[in-house]
């Protein structure tokens, strides 16, 4: 299974969004990281045990300003695939 990330609430921060960074907080056990990337609009992410995963991305525009609230989803997968 994989998660794809699609923050569109994100979009009404900025209109010339420049940088993105993903981050995640796994469950114990897992190492998993974003394909292709976290700086990157919308990666995708293969949980590989089951548990919470708290997605959190900070985005900065054009200028070097930093959304002042980032985007945060928290995930619940009840099996995962090896």
């Amino acid at each position: 299974m994989q998660v794809h990330l699609y923050p569109r609430s994100v979009l009404l921060c900025f209109l010339l969004l420049a940088t993105w960074q993903w981050t995640v907080n796994q469950p114990v056990g897992c190492a998993q990281f974003f394909d292709p990337s976290g700086k990157v609009a919308n990666p995708t992410f293969t949980p590989q045990v089951s548990g919470l995963y708290s997605f959190t991305l900070a985005v900065w525009d054009a200028y070097g300003a930093k959304c002042p609230v980032p985007w945060t989803q928290t995930v619940t997968v009840k099996e995962a695939v090896p």
